[in-house]
């Protein structure tokens, strides 16, 4: 019998780990490291709130974490750092 085995006991199905595995992090820049970014491609947040036609004050949300971004918005803000530069 095999160890810790119980009669009539199923094996666990072959998704489900015995062992804790890392949680995968992807390696994503974090507000305050974008908002580094803007300023120093000498952008303004009403620069980058024009180009993704959104409020100034969602950007300083953004940026001061009071709200989340979405991945496709932080993408398309990721986009007009890098092209205004």
């Amino acid at each position: 019998m095999e160890r810790n085995a119980r009669p009539g006991a199923a094996d666990p199905p072959e998704n489900v780990t015995t062992e804790e595995e890392p949680a995968y992090v992807p390696n994503v820049p974090t507000m305050s490291q974008l908002a580094g970014a803007r300023q120093r491609a000498d952008l303004t947040q009403a620069d980058v709130a024009a180009e993704l036609e959104f409020s100034r004050g969602t950007v300083s949300k953004w940026e001061r974490e009071v709200t989340r971004i979405n991945l496709a918005e932080a993408r398309e803000y990721m986009r007009a750092i890098r092209d205004a530069g």
